[in-house]
């Protein structure tokens, strides 16, 4: 500060020595500050702070922010092919070194939306569940509020195929209501504004101490809204009671979460390493057959029959291995025959003669029911 005013001084100094008129150069060097603060301030833009203090800037936001890391950038560019071949697994050698942002921390009002509570146990693999209501209305009228749990490549790449999915399915009684949505962009972060649903059919199911009062009601809306997915030709992949929710008068139940829905297609492969959650994963995608169809969706909702009636899902791997998962399987519907000793990897169990026939668990999928609406017993 001390230079600038000996430079000012030193200025006026010169202007008096060689008998300039001090006042129009004084005027002159204002009017060109003054022009390039002006100039400045529209091409710079505001500072962070004047965005900050602005009274509306958290209803103008949607969600802070967020810095994509280089890693994100890059592999957006050179993304190409189906659906599961530019999803970069997760915790592989090639990227178990890199570290990805931490999603950024939403503003206290979301779009005109406030959130009440933290994130809920029934968050997920990808997501982070929060519950929120709608500014200037009652309290009491609850939605849920769904962000992605990193910013990993395929988090976001679920989302967004999480959101696409809910829009296609919109105005089904048992798909969860879809209220308002926000992609993955440069300029926001992706959000999910959903229905409030109080239970999981997960958690409803231990709350009535694995016996529900009502499995056949259950059983045939969940059917219902499988049924609604693979008319529009859309495949799950990770149909379970954990991703199956529940009103609070325990009488509707929604499907919900489609961060693994795909659209399904004869012409292309469509398996991916890791789908759907192993208790109720079909042995077709367990054993990589890369052409499985329509029908993986068909053995979890056999798998959620058998949690409906008996509390627990009927194949329970403790290793949340594939081998092991199979053993559980064949122990308990016989190894299919091809897949036996000597030629095969399994042992030659027979069928269990407890257990009752169900044509959703077949292990051959041509033998399941083709679409789930035959399902219902």
């Amino acid at each position: 500060m001390q230079v600038l005013e000996r430079s000012i001084e030193l200025f006026f100094l010169i202007l008096e020595k060689t008998n300039v008129d001090v006042r129009t150069v004084s005027l002159t060097v204002c009017l060109f500050v003054f022009i390039c603060a002006s100039i400045g301030f529209f091409i710079g833009g505001p500072s962070e702070n004047t965005l900050d203090q602005s009274p509306d800037i958290e209803n103008r936001m949607i969600c802070i922010r967020s810095q994509r890391p280089l890693q994100r950038l890059m592999a957006s560019s050179h993304d190409s092919g189906n659906d599961d071949a530019k999803r970069t697994k997760v915790g592989t050698t090639e990227e178990k070194d890199v570290k990805y942002d931490e999603p950024p921390k939403c503003s206290n009002v979301i779009n005109g939306y406030i959130p009440i509570s933290e994130t809920i146990p029934r968050s997920g693999a990808f997501g982070l569940i929060r519950k929120i209501y709608r500014m200037h209305d009652n309290p009491d009228v609850v939605f849920a509020l769904k962000t992605p749990k990193d910013d990993h490549p395929e988090t976001l790449d679920n989302f967004d195929a999480e959101i696409n999915a809910y829009a296609e399915l919109k105005d089904h009684a048992n798909i969860v209501k879809f209220i308002y949505g926000v992609s993955d962009g440069p300029l926001q972060y992706p959000f999910i504004v959903l229905e409030w649903m109080e239970y999981s059919l997960r958690d409803y199911i231990a709350t009535c101490g694995g016996v529900i009062p009502n499995p056949r009601e259950m059983f045939v809306q969940v059917a219902s809204g499988l049924d609604h997915m693979h008319t529009h030709h859309l495949m799950h992949r990770d149909l379970k009671t954990a991703n199956v929710l529940v009103d609070s008068t325990g009488t509707r139940a929604k499907i919900s979460d489609f961060g693994s829905t795909r659209k399904y297609s004869k012409e292309r492969n469509n398996t991916v390493e890791g789908v759907c959650t192993i208790w109720y994963r079909a042995p077709e995608i367990s054993l990589r057959d890369v052409r499985y169809t329509l029908a993986v969706d068909i053995w979890s909702l056999g798998c959620i029959h058998y949690e409906l009636y008996h509390g627990s899902p009927p194949f329970r791997s403790q290793l949340a291995e594939d081998y092991d998962q199979l053993i559980h399987i064949f122990k308990t519907i016989g190894t299919p025959p091809h897949l036996a000793f000597p030629t095969g990897a399994f042992p030659p169990w027979p069928k269990l003669l407890s257990w009752k026939p169900c044509p959703m668990l077949s292990f051959d999928p041509s033998l399941r029911p083709s679409t789930p609406l035959e399902c219902i017993l």
